[in-house]
């Protein structure tokens, strides 16, 4: 008989664990932060923790789930209660709609409205715009305003080097062959080079390249002292980075919902930027989300 009870016990405490913890060991009460594969989703996944930790709630992150389509599965599917993500992309790639909106607000107000019917519930926004840009030395770009592709456009057929940026972005239409048609860049003039982002911004800093693609709150550019250039004829569609949350999910309630408004009104460009640039520089990012939230 001995036997049996204690077979008895073990399927009990398995039991208790399976309906107490969940499929990834988490207390039921635990907020569960959903990560990307990438640096910048790692710092927003650990300014999320820290800020719920503050708001005394016990939250855990559930890094590299792979890319923003696969952390959007985690989230519908109930295996995660909050993520970041990006309006530009859920709209082309989770949505499956066209031409996302270059518009900052639009894109917002329209993935929201979109997902609303998904059970996904957009906060926000932020001010950061993580679409793509195209950057060049701080000693080439002219100051303020006159800083735009407009001028690269014109400095690109004339300067040695060309344009580094990733085999995707200059096959597809809507990339370099989109944005040579709007900026009347003569693409047989420009020496181009395939690099992915962090190999295009090194290639630039060395000045093997003139310009480099990447994305506007890039780490990497800012460790390399290099600035993007102003798309003002608004090509690029708006990529703005918000926290999502499942409806009815444990992080839907009014606390947790304040705390996350609270941190998405704090982000820019610049401040996303500079935090991407800390963990690419290998800090840790809850360290980093810790200072950086303290010295606000």
């Amino acid at each position: 008989m001995r036997p049996v009870r204690h077979l008895l016990l073990l399927v009990l405490v398995l039991a208790g664990s399976a309906c107490g913890l969940g499929g990834d060991g988490a207390d039921p009460e635990t907020i569960r932060i959903g990560a990307g594969s990438t640096d910048e989703q790692r710092v927003l996944a650990g300014l999320t923790q820290v800020v719920l930790d503050e708001a005394g709630f016990s939250a855990m992150v559930m890094p590299d789930l792979g890319d923003t389509v696969d952390v959007r599965a985690g989230a519908l599917d109930g295996e995660i209660d909050v993520y970041w993500d990006y309006t530009g992309a859920a709209w082309a790639l989770a949505l499956g709609r066209s031409q996302p909106s270059p518009d900052a607000r639009e894109s917002f107000e329209a993935v929201r409205a979109a997902d609303a019917d998904n059970g996904l519930r957009w906060l926000g926004p932020t001010d950061a715009n993580a679409t793509l840009a195209l950057f060049v030395r701080g000693t080439d770009r002219p100051a303020g305003e006159e800083g735009t592709l407009s001028w690269l456009a014109g400095q690109l057929p004339l300067t040695e080097g060309g344009l580094c940026a990733d085999r995707d972005f200059l096959n597809r239409p809507e990339g370099y062959r989109a944005l040579a048609d709007a900026y009347a860049i003569s693409t047989d003039l420009v020496p181009v080079t395939r690099a992915g982002e962090s190999k295009a911004i090194t290639s630039v800093a060395t000045g093997e390249c003139f310009a480099a693609l990447a994305t506007v709150t890039s780490g990497t550019a800012v460790n390399a002292g290099l600035l993007p250039v102003i798309d003002d004829q608004r090509v690029f569609p708006a990529f703005v980075v918000a926290p999502v949350i499942a409806e009815d999910g444990r992080a839907a309630s009014p606390a947790i919902v304040t705390a996350l408004e609270g941190l998405a009104t704090r982000l820019d460009d610049a401040s996303l930027a500079a935090l991407n640039a800390r963990v690419i520089g290998g800090e840790d990012p809850r360290v980093v989300a810790e200072e950086w939230l303290g010295d606000g």
